[in-house]
């Protein structure tokens, strides 16, 4: 329960745009890794994001960091993953409030 007041606060007090959080987050996905556009990907993400992938010791904060770990550092230096290698989604679980 305190999770969706949360949601609620986020939505009332900082005035974020309604959108669905599953659309956005395969959008993000769709750009990170088919397209591999930077811009796009960033454009996903709220300005002071961060990536931090402990095992490696990658990532970056904020956007200028964020923006060279994607077009430099990131998957976009691998080869594409092949159609075969895909998995679709077997559950996303998103809660929002409902009022």
């Amino acid at each position: 329960m305190a999770d969706l007041r949360t949601i609620d606060f986020f939505v009332r007090t900082l005035s974020v745009k309604p959108h669905s959080f599953e659309s956005l987050w395969a959008e993000h996905i769709e750009h990170e890794f088919r397209t591999r556009s930077t811009e796009k990907t960033l454009a996903t993400m709220v300005e002071d994001a961060y990536v931090n992938h402990v095992p490696v010791l990658t990532g970056g904060v904020g956007r200028e960091q964020l923006r060279e770990f994607y077009s430099i550092t990131s998957f976009r230096r691998c080869r594409p993953i092949p159609p075969s290698r895909l998995f679709p989604a077997r559950s996303v679980t998103i809660r929002s409030s409902t009022k």
